[in-house]
Parts: C-alpha cells; sequence; structure tokens
C-alpha cells in the first residue's frame, strides 16, 4: 500500500500543475489591449525581475507602469507584499560616446493600509471598467509622440487584464478625467514624491533616461563625477560585450 508520504506528494504535484495550466489560460478581459506596448512592458518585466502576470500563476496582482521621461516606476498591489520600484537606465557617457546597459532600480515598501487605500480609490475612480484608451473615442485616436505613458494589470487566477493610457491629463474625456483623478489621488496617498526625490539623489549615473526623447544629467563636483565614471569603467570592463 502506498504510504502517506507519497499521496502527500502526488497532490502537491497535481496542485501546482494546476496552477501552472490556470496561468497558460488565462483569458484576456475584455476592454484589454494587446498592442506593441504590451511587448515593449514585457522588457521592462524581464529588466526588473517580475513575474510575467499573464502566464504566472500569481493570484490576484495590479501593476500600474509609469513612464516617464527620465525615470519611470511601477506599483506593484499584491496581498503578500506591495511596493513602488522607481527604475531608469543609463545613458551613454556625455565625454566618450560610449553605450551602456546599466539599469537603476530601488524598491520602496507600501504598509497594507496604503494598498488597501488604492484599491479603495480604483473602486472610487471605476478604474477597472474603463478600457483601454484606443477603445475610447477621444482618446486613443489623439495620441502624440511626446507626453507619458500609464500601463495597468490586473490578474487573478483565471483572467488578465492589460490597458494603455497616453497622457490622460491632456486627454477631455470623462474617463481620461477620471485616470488624472485617480493616478494624482494614489501618488498623493504613497507619498510618491519623497520617493521620487529620494530616488533622484540615488542615481549613480551621470546622465540617464527611460528610452525617451528627455536627457536626465547630473550637475556634480569634479571628484564624485570622476567616481562615477570610474565605477562605470569598471563595469564594462567586466562586461566587454557591451562594447562589441
Amino acid at each position: 500500500m502506498p504510504s502517506p508520504l507519497k499521496y502527500f506528494c502526488v497532490l502537491i504535484c497535481l496542485m501546482m500543475q494546476a496552477q501552472v495550466l490556470s496561468a497558460q489560460g488565462k483569458k484576456l478581459t475584455a476592454g484589454s489591449d494587446t498592442s506593441f506596448w504590451y511587448r515593449d512592458m514585457l522588457k521592462n518585466v524581464a529588466k526588473l525581475n517580475l513575474p510575467n502576470l499573464k502566464q504566472s500563476a500569481t493570484g490576484h496582482q495590479w501593476r500600474m507602469w509609469f513612464d516617464g521621461q527620465v525615470t519611470s516606476y511601477v506599483l506593484i498591489i499584491h496581498p503578500a507584499e506591495s511596493q513602488l520600484i522607481l527604475y531608469t537606465q543609463e545613458y551613454e557617457d556625455p565625454l566618450t560616446g560610449q553605450p551602456s546597459n546599466r539599469i537603476f532600480v530601488k524598491a520602496y515598501a507600501l504598509s497594507r493600509l496604503q494598498a488597501k487605500g488604492i484599491d479603495s480609490l480604483k473602486e472610487a475612480y471605476g478604474i477597472d471598467q474603463i478600457p483601454t484608451d484606443e477603445q475610447i473615442k477621444g482618446w486613443g485616436d489623439i495620441m502624440g509622440l511626446d507626453g507619458v505613458t500609464y500601463l495597468m494589470e490586473k490578474t487573478d487566477d483565471t483572467t488578465y487584464s492589460f490597458k494603455h493610457y497616453w497622457t490622460p491629463s491632456a486627454i477631455k474625456t470623462d474617463e481620461a478625467k477620471k485616470m488624472t483623478g485617480f493616478i494624482a489621488a494614489t501618488e498623493q496617498l504613497i507619498g510618491y514624491q519623497h520617493f521620487d526625490t529620494d530616488f533622484m539623489k540615488s542615481i549613480p549615473f551621470l546622465s540617464y533616461f527611460t528610452g525617451g526623447p528627455l536627457l536626465g544629467m547630473k550637475a556634480l563636483p569634479r571628484k564624485e563625477a570622476r567616481r562615477l565614471r570610474k565605477a562605470r569603467k569598471a563595469y564594462l570592463k567586466s562586461h566587454p560585450e557591451i562594447s562589441k
């Protein structure tokens, strides 16, 4: 007769298999976007070593991505752990023009009270009911080359939602006004400006950007600038494939 331990191991394997199958078979919700933006977001998911919500058995989770001009963030609300992650990437050296693939990331933990507050704001503004901007008349057809982008993901055991919103503050639709209000209230609730100030001071690059048209540069004392260039040089020396 099989031992109880063997039964237990078989049960665990079946449960893990069910989770994987559930993740692979997640249904895309109505109002979602399947455009270029999803593929572009996956690059940042990989850079930040985050789970692919569409394919992972992560349970209930919500993420909001902000693609700024020189720094970006992803806000993660999860029952077990919620956090704000800010990130940027190094631009080419101002003196030599040599590129780099270095990314600076800093995570800030959020309290359960803040996470619950964001959930309440989402409900109050009806965020989950707002479709991706391409499906909203007067929004999806006004997208410009500059501005900022917000991406929102939501997942549970069986469904996945992905939505894109270009510069809601520049759009006059009711949906855009709700989104603008929600973003402002959320950033105020978590004290985003405090985190952003701390992050900007911590960036160990002389120049940095997130892939957009603008570039951030630090005006530093000569000694500090030399220290950062020395660290960059050491990194490039240990990664010779970058300069090829």
